[in-house]
């Protein structure tokens, strides 16, 4: 099997006799021993009440795991830019699933940093405990390019980081300038456009 060393492996080994067996059977290394990476021969033995010895061995081999953990994440993939708008001058609230898988069972759960500091007011959840696992974090982002890098180690010690950022924009401002309004005017064929109320008299009657 794929293994990290040391792993323990058990195994079962019987004797038998056309009178009986006496001692044994006796194996070394022992069923329930630790067995580092590499082939390790298991040497068994019995004796019957003639004094007879019977021997048989096999080999263990244990391949070291050196295969990573995988990590992905829900809706996006690894190393996406992804865009939102602020909802306020806070920033923008988002909350992610990052997905973890591996060759053997994880025991860790993977760890998540925005701007290589520590999700600050994140939540950390295993939603499916049977492989591939499934985590969310929710992280307050302020409005910057963030970078999220998440990263896990398996039980061999392989490990895996991916990241992804998140782009965090202001909201457009709101228009609240009313539109202006210009009159033209003409007389005698001269084309005035000024403000229409102000004007100058031509003569005492206006």
């Amino acid at each position: 099997p794929n293994a990290y060393p040391p792993e323990i492996i058990t195994f079962i080994a019987n004797a038998t006799d056309n009178v009986g067996v006496t001692s044994g059977t006796t194996c070394s290394p022992p069923s329930g021993s630790n067995f580092s990476a590499g082939t390790t021969t298991v040497t068994c033995t019995a004796s019957d009440a003639a004094g007879n010895v019977g021997t048989a061995s096999f080999t263990v081999t244990l391949i070291a795991d050196t295969t990573p953990p995988t990590i992905s994440f829900g809706g996006f993939s690894a190393y996406d830019t992804l865009t939102r708008t602020a909802l306020n001058s806070t920033g923008y609230s988002f909350t992610w699933n990052t997905i973890v898988n591996d060759n053997r069972s994880l025991t860790n759960a993977p760890t998540c940093l925005v701007n290589l500091g520590p999700v600050n007011h994140s939540q950390q959840s295993l939603i499916d405990g049977i492989g591939p696992d499934n985590y969310q974090f929710t992280s307050l982002f302020p409005i910057n390019s963030n970078t999220v890098l998440c990263m896990i180690d398996d039980d061999a010690g392989n490990h895996t980081e991916v990241n992804f950022i998140v782009t965090v924009v202001e909201a457009p401002q709101s228009d609240t300038r009313p539109p202006g309004i210009g009159l033209s005017t003409q007389s005698d064929g001269v084309v005035f456009d000024e403000d229409p109320f102000t004007r100058t008299a031509l003569n005492s009657t206006g």
